[in-house]
């Protein structure tokens, strides 16, 4: 069975693929991260804990929280004393917004191993949620000021400090921690403003826009697949929100930011494949082949609110697609998006 060590490898990798928008390269790393999933539960259903949390990890980084939070139960029911286990089973259950659970296991993480950042952030967060502001200042701050923590974690830290210290109307120490954050995120993220290839850049950018005078689009009705919603807009422009009003009708099926288009059409993005030779029903059915949201006769908004770069050749290949577009006034979406770290 692949080591820890080769597990990490590979998931850090791919997140680092990621983050640089280097999507060959995410695609490639993200077909060997899953095709360990067989590996891990057959090793879990033997007795292995770790398989188990290697099994919620993948899940998690393919965004399934309730295939994530199963493996991580199943985890702490072999070995209740995985502080690790506890800390993702907590990050996890904050997501699903079960606060008191989530609660829980953090604090049982934290009684395994008291220095568990990812306990640390999640206790933070529940506490953020439950509107316990001063905890979650005074758990994210050891922290956000730990220079021996990773600087993501750190940047995280510092963030759920600057909304804490917001919201208890300390504007002036909550700038200062959110531009503790972006200090960090930068020395992490700056050399992705020099990769001009890349499609989020500019540059990638301005070779988007060339694709409206490219080649014209099939008619809708020539295809035998069908086309999701997209909905896009600028980060913290409100898509969110939107996503949860539409999430609540029974039709409708919504899939929370996961770059399926963008891995569908990588090497068109990094140039390896001339527009003219596009095959568009080839590319809609590897579009779906990785939506592994089960939609059971529902229709599939795909949210991703930077798929916004991406509406020329969602054109070409999705022409019959809906686009919902969130707009918000841009102070407040920079705002945001300061306080966020992007």
């Amino acid at each position: 069975m692949t080591q820890d060590a080769d597990i990490r490898r590979i998931a850090q990798a791919a997140a680092a693929a990621l983050a640089r928008r280097d999507f060959a390269a995410a695609l490639a790393l993200g077909r060997q991260w899953a095709a360990m999933r067989p590996a891990f539960r057959r090793a879990g259903e033997l007795g292995a804990g770790e398989a188990w949390r290697n099994l919620g990890n993948l899940e998690g980084d393919a965004s399934d929280v309730d295939a994530a939070i199963a493996a991580y139960r199943a985890a702490v029911r072999v070995n209740d004393s995985d502080a690790a286990a506890h800390a993702l089973l907590a990050q996890m259950l904050e997501r699903r917004h079960a606060l008191a659970e989530a609660r829980t296991h953090a604090v049982r993480a934290l009684s395994f191993n008291p220095n568990s950042d990812i306990a640390r952030l999640a206790l933070a967060q529940v506490a953020l949620r439950e509107k316990s502001l001063a905890e979650a200042e005074g758990v994210a701050l050891p922290l956000a000021e730990d220079c021996g923590a990773s600087k993501t974690n750190r940047a995280l830290a510092w963030g759920m400090v600057g909304e804490a210290r917001d919201r208890l109307d300390r504007a002036h120490d909550a700038f200062l921690a959110f531009q503790s954050a972006n200090v960090l995120l930068t020395e992490l993220h700056g050399r992705l403003l020099r990769d001009s290839h890349l499609p989020y850049h500019p540059d990638g950018v301005r070779r988007m826009l060339a694709l409206l005078d490219e080649h014209a689009t099939a008619p809708p009705s020539s295809f035998q697949t069908p086309a999701p919603i997209f909905l896009v807009g600028f980060p913290r422009s409100g898509t969110t929100l939107l996503d949860q009003i539409l999430s609540s009708h029974s039709r409708l099926c919504c899939m929370e930011e996961k770059e399926v288009f963008a891995e569908s059409v990588a090497d068109i993005l990094e140039g390896h494949t001339p527009l003219n030779q596009l095959d568009v029903e080839a590319r809609r059915a590897a579009y779906w082949a990785r939506v592994r949201t089960p939609l059971g006769g529902r229709l599939l908004v795909d949210k991703l609110p930077l798929n916004i770069i991406f509406l020329p050749l969602i054109a070409r290949v999705f022409p019959d697609a809906k686009i919902i577009f969130a707009l918000r006034d841009p102070r407040d979406g920079r705002t945001w998006n300061a306080r966020r770290g992007r």
